[in-house]
């Protein structure tokens, strides 16, 4: 066997291993699906966005904050109104002394949670003479949305965690052993280093550059074992959650809930922010914009009923590039792999032979036959993206849905004086199949006619995501459908 396959080898299965440790620690910690609790109306002492943490798999979205928003409404801290049948033109009011130490026997401030008090807050910045509109809580700075967004889900995690609901996914044992596996494959990651520099080489500094390559790595997979992988559950989260979805399923037997407005707290008192904790208040859910995370979860009434799609945005790569441009790019490729599989080895072997590169032959091979196999391998990518190119050509997609979400995406320098032109923007299309959508390209000269809220048909090329004609359906969607999806 060559030397360098063994030391690439080595390095492979170290890397390999502590991947594969890794994800089997991520199996064993995934939270295990809960069985729910008899129906029951009685409400616990949680609060809407501890209980939307738990019920949705220990995982964090926006329904938690909106549930906390259209609790502290039924709490009496402000109130909702709606002028006319359309959700979407729900106000809130604030009541008076809203936002101080104390704002009356129902709406004590004091009783509110560090989260709850910062959904206030925002409410009482925004407002102007103790109005504003439901659709003015949206952030306009994604700086200032993207901080608030963090602070809230550190608060609503440490509360639930204090309350015995949650703990973090990957705990000591789990990062003990992560930090194991992470030590071993830096060892076979060192070793191999060392049986490359010491077999050819006998300088001074052959033992520091085995000390970098092992700590380096030690240091790469261990941060990697650190990172934040989420929350998991705990014996009381489970036995909560499994009461909490037992409400659920008593809210979701009456149909007529799920449509109420923000302003049924009114009547239903803290049954609709919970509801919304719990996926079921979908109309009040839907008009609640706090600009926190809808770009990928976006609300849709395609399809006569109200559900949420999660979207894909793809980037880089050939996704949303013209065909002509595509065409080039894979050219472009298969050349520098013809260049690489063809001439780089011959090349390396050539300098290689040169007496003042002898002592460093057994480096040459490995960057030879690197080349060698990297260029193999655009040579097949070439060969397949030809191929993808062809079939994307030749057979174009109609997809038909709703409109959710447009935003731009590849953008073109205007020059010094000039402002930036977008190229292209993200279509992102319910088209009713599946919860789960992958945004298209939509070049600019297509993207006059319609909004967020329309039926559409559009052709495209599926492998390249780029959408080649547009037909705004007679069908569009208008009223509180078009408004309950948030952009």
């Amino acid at each position: 066997m060559r030397p360098w396959v063994l030391e690439l080898g080595v390095v492979a299965i170290s890397v390999a291993g502590f991947f594969a440790v890794y994800a089997l620690m991520l199996l064993v910690t995934r939270p295990l699906p809960i069985r729910a609790a008899p129906a029951a109306q009685e409400l616990g002492p949680e609060p809407p966005a501890v209980v939307g943490l738990l019920c949705g798999g220990w995982k964090f979205t926006e329904d938690p904050i909106e549930a906390t928003l259209l609790d502290l409404g039924a709490r009496g801290f402000f109130e909702f109104r709606q002028p006319a049948n359309d959700p979407m033109q729900t106000t809130i009011h604030l009541r008076p002394g809203a936002g101080t130490r104390s704002a009356g026997s129902e709406a004590d401030v004091s009783t509110l949670t560090s989260y709850e008090r910062r959904v206030l807050d925002h409410v009482v910045r925004v407002a102007v003479g103790g109005v504003l509109p439901m659709t003015a809580l949206t952030f306009r700075d994604k700086g200032k949305a993207e901080t608030w967004w963090k602070h809230l889900r550190k608060e609503i995690i440490a509360d639930t965690r204090a309350r015995g609901l949650s703990r973090r996914r990957f705990g000591r044992v789990v990062i003990g052993v992560l930090f194991a596996a992470a030590t071993l494959a830096a060892a076979g990651i060192a070793y191999a280093v060392a049986h490359n520099v010491l077999r050819d080489t006998d300088t001074e500094d052959d033992f520091g550059t085995i000390l970098v390559a092992g700590g380096m790595s030690l240091l790469f997979l261990g941060a990697f074992a650190l990172r934040d992988v989420g929350e998991r559950d705990t014996p009381a989260g489970r036995l909560v959650a499994a009461r909490w979805l037992g409400v659920r399923d008593q809210l979701r037997a009456d149909k007529a809930f799920g449509e109420l407005p923000p302003a049924a707290v009114a009547v239903w008192n803290r049954y609709i922010g919970y509801g919304a904790a719990l996926g079921v208040s979908r109309v009040a859910s839907a008009v609640v914009d706090l600009g926190m995370g809808n770009r990928k979860l976006v609300w849709s009434s395609f399809g006569g009923t109200w559900h949420r799609v999660r979207v894909r945005y793809p980037g880089g790569g050939r996704y949303g590039v013209t065909a002509p441009k595509l065409l080039l790019r894979v050219a472009m490729i298969g050349f520098a792999g013809y260049l690489a599989a063809r001439v780089w080895r011959p090349v390396v072997e050539d300098v290689a032979s040169f007496e003042s590169v002898a002592d460093y032959r057994s480096v040459a091979d490995l960057v030879g036959w690197g080349g060698f196999l990297f260029g193999v391998g655009l040579l097949f990518w070439a060969a397949y993206s030809l191929v993808r190119w062809v079939l994307d050509l030749a057979f174009p997609v109609v997809v038909e849905g709703q409109v959710l979400w447009i935003e731009s995406w590849h953008v073109s320098s205007g020059g010094d004086d000039s402002p930036s032109v977008p190229v292209t923007y993200y279509l992102a299309v319910d088209d009713g199949t599946g919860d789960r959508t992958t945004a298209w390209a939509l070049p600019a000269a297509l993207n006059s006619r319609f909004d967020v809220g329309y039926s559409v048909k559009i052709r495209c090329r599926r492998w390249s995501r780029r959408v080649v004609a547009v037909w705004v359906s007679p069908r569009q969607v208008v009223g509180d459908t078009a408004g309950a999806v948030p952009r």
